[in-house]
């Protein structure tokens, strides 16, 4: 009888975590990121940033944990003023919330080879672990898809 108590708890607990990693890897399989999850920065779409297009923004002063609260342009990516300076395997924590909440919204990193590695937000929240495989220089950039002004508020922690 004990047997079959601690079998049943076993499956229920390994039915819990198959169903928890097909949760992780569907948000980021549709690069919509609502909730707590940490991904290698390669697992994440990337592409140029048109400098044109680019707002630099004040992203406050600091080591750790830095707080900001942006305007983004309808159309544009805004890049933060203040880089991370981040080693191989280092992570960077972005949680923040948008509104309108139905804002088409890119969150991410722009890396020391320019490219804009991010993953959308969904229904007015972002929160997303990045794992960098390069030392270097990373900035927090946030790239606004819609056709209005979406106001963005959050903390990054690096």
């Amino acid at each position: 009888m004990k047997f079959k108590k601690v079998a049943s708890f076993l499956v229920a607990i390994i039915v819990i975590a198959q169903v928890c990693m097909f949760n992780n890897v569907a948000a980021v399989e549709n690069r919509n990121v609502s909730r707590d999850i940490e991904v290698n920065i390669d697992g994440l779409r990337n592409g140029t940033v048109i400098s044109e297009n680019v707002e630099t923004l004040n992203s406050g002063e600091g080591r750790a944990i830095n707080k900001f609260n942006w305007n983004v342009q309808p159309g544009t990516t805004s890049k933060a003023s203040t880089a991370f300076s981040l080693e191989n395997g280092e992570t960077v924590e972005i949680n923040c919330t948008f509104s309108p909440q139905k804002a088409d919204v890119d969150f991410g990193l722009i890396a020391p080879n320019g490219l804009f590695y991010h993953a959308a937000g969904n229904d007015g929240t972002f929160k997303l672990t990045i794992q960098v495989q390069e030392t270097g220089e990373y900035h927090l950039a946030i790239r606004n898809n819609s056709d209005e002004i979406v106001q963005v508020m959050g903390f990054v922690y690096y």
